[in-house]
């Protein structure tokens, strides 16, 4: 399981809640770095200067310090959420070279106002000397980049995205939420596999927007027929399908 989502999301709460509430490993990105930041070794005072800088960390430490907190965990057969990883495109693609198919990516989403509100945040806690408007473009800077990288983290596991909107919720309602939706996907016991529904029904019955609310709210892939024998006629034109 994985939690994405810009600066504000409260991302390392809810994924701890939830890693608290399931029994699961919870793994911060954020937390693993900074505890590797106190090492004296030279990738630790690589994360250091990195952090120190506002600066994301050089993706090749990020991945080696991630895959070894995973595969920790599946040695020893532990479920596991992590916060806050992938964040840029060669650590997803690393990802997927650890033959990790994810059983769900959750992004929080919040508004770009309160984002940058808590970069602003988190680099006068870091440097009490940046303000001003030195402060609102490093701010700027620092959100136009995470953005960016999202786009191409998108871009690469779009299929398993599952987007929840934070905006003016309270965490605890937010966890409660995210609880309810995961409760549905993995049973205590239960193999871990997505669960499959069948809804049907005779014309008029709100069969599709039905299934597009479900699908939504518990973070489900939508298949419909109709759209897939539409698409396949809009490829092959000439061939007749029939509805």
């Amino acid at each position: 399981m994985f939690f994405l989502g810009p600066p504000g999301c409260s991302r390392l709460e809810n994924s701890g809640a939830l890693a608290e509430y399931f029994q699961w490993k919870h793994i911060s990105t954020g937390d693993t770095l900074r505890t590797a930041a106190e090492a004296k070794t030279p990738a630790g005072q690589r994360i250091a200067e990195c952090l120190t800088k506002f600066q994301y960390v050089d993706d090749e430490i990020v991945i080696d310090t991630i895959k070894k907190e995973i595969e920790e965990s599946e040695k020893n057969g532990q479920s596991w959420i992590l916060e806050g990883f992938p964040r840029t495109r060669a650590q997803a693609l690393a990802l997927q070279k650890l033959n990790i198919v994810p059983d769900k990516f959750v992004y929080l989403g919040v508004t770009q106002a309160v984002s940058i509100a808590r970069i602003r945040q988190n680099c006068t806690e870091i440097n009490n000397g940046l303000y001003g408007q030195e402060l609102e473009n490093t701010a700027q800077s620092l959100f136009r980049e995470f953005e960016v990288n999202h786009k191409e983290v998108s871009d690469i596991f779009a299929k398993f995205i599952y987007h929840y909107d934070c905006n003016e919720k309270q965490q605890q309602d937010v966890a409660n939420d995210l609880a309810r939706m995961l409760r549905v996907r993995f049973r205590n016991g239960a193999p871990r596999r997505p669960p499959k529904c069948i809804l049907v029904g005779p014309p008029g019955c709100g069969r599709t927007a039905q299934c597009e609310i479900i699908a939504q709210r518990f973070g489900l892939v939508k298949v419909c027929p109709e759209d897939l024998v539409r698409d396949e006629q809009e490829r092959n034109p000439g061939v007749k399908l029939r509805i």
